[in-house]
């Protein structure tokens, strides 16, 4: 994202992937299987994709393209009573999964339809909506941010700014980045295990 476009002007969400200058840096992302009890310890095995490392945007694309590919794999047979593809997050609804359909069709990495199918036939679970019916209630539902969530659920963190990393980016701090997020999908699995043994 240029430095242009880092001042809040209206919405809190700065980032568009349809504006000039802006694409997508990467991510870290974890799959399993929620019933099954997991291996290593009790962490989530992660992939992670990085522009710097892909070279370009579309190779970075590409790969997380198959990565959700590879996950709908096992639900390619299923029943229609069987649970699809679930993806979890806080305010992936509203960007992470916009931003790589959009940027994917920007680029036209495949076609429009797989593309869609891919990205939006998945169920998708946003913790910060899901934080919106945590006590206190408000007057009005509205998305809980990170670390709301992670201070209802007791976890010691603090969420910085998203302009941060694309400071890191200009400095070339890429090693801050994925560090980072790293950090960002640790407190992600916490707020979520946290939110599914909360007592009913």
């Amino acid at each position: 994202m240029p430095p242009a476009d880092r001042r809040r002007n209206g919405a809190s969400l700065m980032s568009n992937p349809f504006r000039k200058g802006h694409f997508l840096l990467g991510g870290v992302f974890s799959r399993a299987f929620p019933l099954q009890p997991l291996s290593g310890g009790g962490q989530l095995s992660t992939s992670e994709y990085w522009i710097w490392q892909s070279g370009n945007e579309i190779e970075l694309l590409k790969s997380i393209f198959a990565f959700f590919q590879e996950s709908w794999k096992p639900l390619r047979n299923k029943a229609p009573a069987q649970a699809d593809l679930i993806a979890i997050g806080i305010g992936i609804s509203r960007f992470d999964l916009p931003a790589l359909f959009s940027r994917s069709l920007y680029y036209r990495i495949a076609p429009r339809s797989e593309l869609f199918s891919c990205y939006f036939h998945m169920k998708v679970v946003d913790l910060s909506d899901v934080g919106a019916l945590l006590p206190p209630k408000p007057p009005v539902l509205y998305p809980r941010t990170a670390n709301e969530l992670a201070r209802h659920c007791d976890l010691p963190v603090e969420k910085k700014s998203g302009t941060r990393v694309w400071e890191m980016y200009d400095a070339g701090d890429y090693t801050s980045i994925e560090t980072r997020t790293r950090e960002e999908v640790r407190t992600i699995t916490q707020i979520y295990s946290s939110l599914v043994q909360m007592p009913s």
